[in-house]
């Protein structure tokens, strides 16, 4: 089935709900192409959980607080060489562990106020604190995972994915 934003309404479920955990799981080559976002919601404890492969970014209105790109730089805001990229302990070196840390404590108390997906796919989440979350399409490669989007508690996956020229969404029970 094509990709319409309303098959994906079950988004709307996280308005009210907050961040409870959001990590980076190195995933590439290993059980993915991409590194992964794992971003998860709930009241108490996790009831729905965004996975991402593609590009991710938090932000409010005058700074950019985390993004995908960040495992690309140290910490001092420097590139990182591709063979500290590459190595056993690339991740611990980069960027994205300060940044997650500065995100989790700006989120603590947030709650989701509005959830938007558009018809291209991007979703835009938006917190009582002013905090954005984009995930964005970032590219158009065959049969590749952009995200899912999980109701822990229905099991339900909702993994959007292209194929065959398209932006597809399917159901996984």
């Amino acid at each position: 089935m094509n990709f319409n934003a309303e098959q994906i309404s079950i988004m709307q479920r996280l308005v009210g709900k907050r961040l409870i955990n959001i990590f980076y799981q190195p995933t590439a080559n290993i059980i993915a192409e991409d590194n992964m976002f794992v971003i998860n919601f709930g009241s108490n404890k996790v009831e729905y959980s965004l996975h991402s492969f593609s590009y991710v970014r938090f932000r409010n209105s005058k700074h950019i607080l985390l993004t995908s790109a960040d495992e690309y730089f140290s910490p001092k805001y420097t590139h990182l060489t591709d063979e500290e990229i590459y190595s056993q302990d690339g991740f611990e070196k980069s960027l994205i562990p300060v940044r997650i840390k500065n995100v989790k404590q700006l989120l603590k108390n947030a709650r989701v106020v509005k959830v938007t997906v558009k018809d291209w796919g991007d979703i835009e989440i938006n917190f009582d604190n002013e905090i954005v979350l984009e995930v964005s399409i970032d590219c158009s490669y065959e049969d590749y995972e952009y995200y899912r989007f999980i109701d822990v508690l229905k099991k339900r996956h909702y993994v959007v994915t292209f194929k065959k020229g398209e932006l597809k969404i399917t159901v996984l029970k």
